[in-house]
């Protein structure tokens, strides 16, 4: 005679889930539950700012774009992991340079920066000389790297455009998911001032990360003084300052950048199901 043996299995759910840091600066992840297996982790260095005008009609460079950097790493769950936000380069004035941006790291030795597991590098400063910011990501360690855009070079330092033609350089923009981001437009002599337009932003996919656009430069004649506009998020570059040298304007800031984390978790407050399962004896024993 054929009996029906009942087994009981315990089963949990499973989901893909996320953690996204944007608070700039060094920072503790106190840890999160995962199901064991590797994590992925994302991340873009902040953009550079742009240079200034470092004197009467001479012109500034835009800053580039950081570096994104993506990597699949091993993780235990609830381990406190260490981390550091790339801040955006800051803005200058006075004829300075720019900053560059500040590199994103991921699960430092101790306090960031020491050997981090992942890095994404920064973005390049621009000049105060109109040359061009060339984005790079030289010592980003993910296992996918993309580039920021380069920031432009200035026109007409010196009068090379005529007197009434001056360009600020623009920002590179930040990169994405899956592509570099856009240099700034190179400015051209035309004899009348028009500005330069910021490098755009990398192509990201639904739900993954994509830079922002960067920072537009103005232009204007030997004794204009205009602050040039700040790259956007995340990772952009800023414009450069045009077109005298002066403290009460300044050039572009750089925009910050960002870490994404996936991995997979248990259901967030479920406790394991109970499963009634109906098998034959034939079945149980084969």
């Amino acid at each position: 005679m054929r009996k029906l043996v009942l087994v009981f299995a315990l089963t949990c759910s499973l989901f893909a889930d996320t953690k996204t840091y944007t608070t700039t600066g060094n920072q503790t992840e106190g840890g999160f539950s995962t199901d064991g297996s590797n994590i992925t982790v994302e991340l873009m260095g902040g953009g550079a700012s742009g240079g200034n005008t470092s004197n009467s009609g001479s012109v500034g460079g835009g800053g580039s774009g950081g570096c994104y950097s993506k990597k699949v790493v091993a993780y235990t769950s609830g381990t406190s992991v260490t981390l550091s936000v790339g801040a955006g380069g800051t803005t200058t004035n006075g004829g300075a340079n720019g900053n560059n941006g500040g590199d994103s790291l991921w699960n430092c030795s101790g306090t960031c920066p020491t050997s981090p597991a992942i890095k994404a590098q920064g973005g390049t400063a621009g000049t105060n000389n109109s040359t061009t910011a060339t984005a790079s990501c030289g010592s980003s360690t993910g296992t996918t790297n993309n580039t920021g855009g380069n920031g432009s070079a200035g026109a007409g330092s010196g009068g090379s455009c005529g007197s009434f033609d001056i360009e600020a350089g623009a920002g590179g923009g930040g990169p994405g998911t899956t592509g570099t981001g856009n240099p700034g437009s190179t400015p051209t002599c035309t004899g009348t001032p028009t500005g330069t337009t910021g490098g755009n932003g990398g192509t990201g996919t639904s739900g993954t990360l994509a830079g922002g656009k960067g920072g537009n430069g103005p232009a204007g004649t030997f004794s204009t003084k205009t602050t040039g506009s700040d790259g956007a998020i995340y990772g952009a570059g800023g414009g450069a300052q045009c077109c005298a040298s002066d403290t009460s304007t300044h050039s572009g800031a750089g925009a910050q950048g960002i870490i994404v984390v996936t991995y997979t978790a248990a259901a967030a407050g479920s406790a394991p199901k109970l499963m009634l399962l109906g098998v034959s004896e034939d079945m149980l024993f084969w």
